[in-house]
């Protein structure tokens, strides 16, 4: 709860819902109970994502992140889905006008490297694997962009 008591203004505790209420008056789900209609709606998309590839779905925060081989490339949060994205893929997305996953801490929005599925996706499983595969690509990428970094060594007395 020190988490929530420092970054917003008042939280709920009610079922099935934890909302949180951010100083903007913005409420956030931040966890669901566990409902038949919530999961059979996690999985419809990952039904729907079967000619891309195998996924898995894993709760977090609230939401669930989509997984292909343990790539997370996918978000499925605030009650829509959204695909990993880059430099390269995001004209893509805002051709289409899809907007970023964002929320708010401390006052400011932040924009996540997601953005919104075209409705077009939720209703066709072609439509959903070119989609997929755009934020494959892009979780990829982040991926090898990440393995070329250089790691911090261990604090002395701790290595």
């Amino acid at each position: 709860m020190e988490f929530f008591s420092r970054y917003c203004e008042s939280v709920t505790l009610g079922n099935p819902v934890f909302s949180v209420f951010l100083a903007t008056g913005r409420e956030v789900v931040v966890a669901r109970a566990s409902s038949d209609s919530h999961e059979s709606s996690v999985q419809h998309v990952v039904d729907l994502m079967r000619r891309f590839a195998i996924v898995r779905a894993r709760a977090m925060f609230g939401g669930h992140g989509l997984y292909r081989e343990e790539l997370m490339f996918a978000l499925l949060a605030d009650g829509g889905l959204y695909f990993k994205t880059d430099a390269e893929t995001a004209p893509v997305f805002d051709s289409h006008g899809l907007r970023p996953f964002s929320f708010t801490a401390r006052g400011r929005t932040v924009n996540l490297s997601y953005r919104e599925a075209p409705p077009q996706a939720l209703e066709d499983e072609a439509e959903m694997a070119a989609w997929c595969q755009l934020a494959w690509q892009a979780a990829l990428r982040a991926k090898a962009a990440g393995a070329g970094r250089r790691r911090r060594p261990p604090l002395a007395g701790l290595a």
